[in-house]
């Protein structure tokens, strides 16, 4: 690769361009936020004025954006991606979105003849810094191939699931699995802490028993530590448990844990700790039992 344009530089995006730039790879760079963009421009980056301009002498282009709103935007109308991409263009969307949307775009990038590859990811900010981000990839061999060499600088592993969008929905369920064992975890807490159990045992018995998976481990620590900063926020996974709720009634199966965690998600975000990581469940269970550790 010598050029790869990175749009969408939230925490993750952001790191993303810089494992790029280390790996000694031009990068441009695009960010509805322009100082975003200009501060990896300080480290060497090409700072575009839209997607488009970000494309236009690109081997690559990476989105890692919200949702699938916003990468049929970032790809979309005369200042879109599409309108800059060179035919043959290696399109790897890293988001997290749902079936549908994905659909939308495979089909827009088929009209453009660029390439489109689906890689959301596994792992949270310390895995990107380190370029060990698992991918759950999936597209068109040939073009699956050739992202293999540049996920390479971000990933430690990729797992090749299918043509299409098997991608999308292995992410989805890894997320499912992630929503109801955090909420599990969070209930767990707070009966033990209505129930008079010292806090920093029933910390450790959690944490580090035969059923913590290393994100239990890291939201048991980080509600001990009444740390909240972001990882995967409430919302994200939030609107991650309605994709899959989506995309398993166009499979015609049913995702009943999912569907009972989601509104705990829900009501955590309005509640106000929407922007606040995953483990914030926490602290809504904790207020509805009335009691928190401080007391």
């Amino acid at each position: 690769m010598q050029r790869v344009a990175v749009i969408g530089l939230g925490r993750m995006g952001q790191r993303i361009a810089g494992r790029l730039l280390e790996a000694k790879i031009e990068v441009s760079v695009y960010d509805v936020a322009t100082d975003k963009a200009r501060a990896l421009a300080g480290r060497g980056a090409h700072a575009a004025a839209s997607p488009k301009q970000a494309v236009e002498d690109a081997d690559a282009a990476i989105t890692m954006v919200t949702d699938g709103a916003a990468v049929l935007a970032a790809l979309s109308g005369p200042q879109g991606l599409l309108a800059g991409a060179r035919p043959g263009l290696l399109y790897v969307d890293m988001s997290t979105i749902g079936v549908e949307d994905s659909k939308r775009v495979a089909a827009a990038c088929e009209a453009a003849r660029v390439r489109y590859v689906r890689a959301p990811v596994l792992g949270t900010l310390p895995a990107v810094e380190t370029g060990q981000l698992t991918a759950l990839v999936s597209g068109p061999r040939e073009a699956v191939d050739e992202a293999t060499h540049l996920l390479a600088h971000l990933c430690g592993q990729q797992h090749y699931m299918g043509s299409a969008e098997e991608g999308r929905v292995a992410k989805l369920i890894v997320n499912g699995l992630l929503a109801a064992g955090l909420a599990s975890l969070a209930e767990g807490l707070v009966v033990g802490q209505k129930m008079g159990l010292d806090w920093q045992k029933l910390l450790e018995v959690v944490g580090g028993g035969a059923m913590a998976s290393p994100a239990i481990k890291g939201s048991a620590q980080a509600i001990g530590q009444r740390n909240f900063e972001p990882r995967l926020s409430v919302d994200l996974l939030a609107k991650d448990l309605r994709l899959l709720a989506e995309a398993a009634m166009l499979a015609g199966a049913t995702v009943p844990i999912a569907s009972a965690a989601l509104p705990l998600y829900q009501s955590a975000a309005n509640m106000g700790w929407g922007h606040l990581d995953t483990s914030a469940v926490f602290l809504l269970l904790e207020t509805l039992a009335g009691k928190t550790v401080s007391e």
